[in-house]
C-alpha cells in the first residue's frame, strides 16, 4: 500500500512538472509547438507536440513537456502579415512539482495589437485598417486577493497588459502601499466590479476596448 501511494504521488508530481500553462493575452490564435528533442525540427514531420490556444484564453497543456530541456515555439500563424515567432526554454525535472506558466502579449511578436486574418489569403486584416485596441480606464481605488497574473514597475499600468476581463491595481509607495515603498502595478484576471475586499488598497483600472 505504501509503495502504491508513493508511485501515485511520483506520477502526480511528474505530471505537474510536464504541464505548461499558457496565458494567451492577444486577440489572435497562438500555436504552441515543442521542438523535437531528437531533430530540433518544428515542421509537420519534425515537431514533437503542437497545440493551439484561442485568443484571450488560459489553457493548461498536460504532459506537453518532456523531461529535461524543452524548446517551445509560440507562433501566431493566422495573423497576416506574418509576425515574428517567440521561443522559450523550459526545464522539466522528474519529481518536480512546479507547473511551468508563460504569458504571451502582442509585443512578444513585434506588434502592439494583432488579430487572426479573416481567411488564409487576407494580407491586410491585421495591419492596413484601423485596428481596435485595449487600454486602461481608471475606476477608483480598491484591491482583491488572488487572481494575479503579472506585474510591472511604476504607478501607471502598462498598455500592453490590457486585455479582456483584466484589472490593474497600482501603488505609488506613498499614498498607496503594498508590501514596500516602491511604485508598482499588479494585473489580475478578474473584472474590476468583482475585485474587492483586498487589504492593500490602490488605484484600480479596468481594461476597455477602443473601437
Amino acid at each position: 500500500m505504501v509503495l502504491l501511494i508513493t508511485v501515485l504521488l511520483n506520477q502526480s508530481a511528474n505530471a505537474e512538472s510536464r504541464t505548461l500553462v499558457v496565458h494567451n493575452n492577444t486577440d489572435a490564435t497562438i500555436t504552441v509547438i515543442a521542438k523535437s528533442p531528437y531533430t530540433g525540427r518544428t515542421d509537420d514531420r519534425g515537431y514533437y507536440r503542437k497545440e493551439t490556444i484561442p485568443p484571450n484564453t488560459r489553457r493548461s497543456l498536460f504532459h506537453f513537456l518532456d523531461f529535461g530541456r524543452n524548446v517551445v515555439i509560440f507562433d501566431a500563424q493566422m495573423v497576416r502579415p506574418p509576425t515574428r515567432k517567440l521561443e522559450k526554454t523550459f526545464i522539466a525535472e522528474r519529481g518536480g512539482k512546479k507547473i511551468k506558466e508563460v504569458e504571451v502579449f502582442p509585443k512578444d511578436f513585434g506588434r502592439s495589437v494583432m488579430f487572426d486574418a479573416r481567411d488564409g489569403n487576407d494580407t491586410h486584416g491585421s495591419i492596413n485598417k484601423r485596428i481596435p485596441t485595449w487600454s486602461w480606464q481608471k475606476v477608483g481605488t480598491g484591491d482583491c486577493s488572488g487572481h494575479d497574473v503579472a506585474s510591472s514597475n511604476g504607478f501607471t499600468p502598462e498598455k500592453g497588459k490590457a486585455v479582456r476581463g483584466r484589472t490593474a491595481v497600482c501603488w505609488d509607495g506613498k499614498n498607496y502601499k503594498n508590501k514596500n515603498s516602491r511604485a508598482w502595478c499588479t494585473y489580475k484576471n478578474i473584472e474590476s466590479n468583482r475585485c474587492s475586499g483586498g487589504d492593500n488598497r490602490g488605484v484600480m483600472y479596468k481594461a476597455v476596448f477602443n473601437q
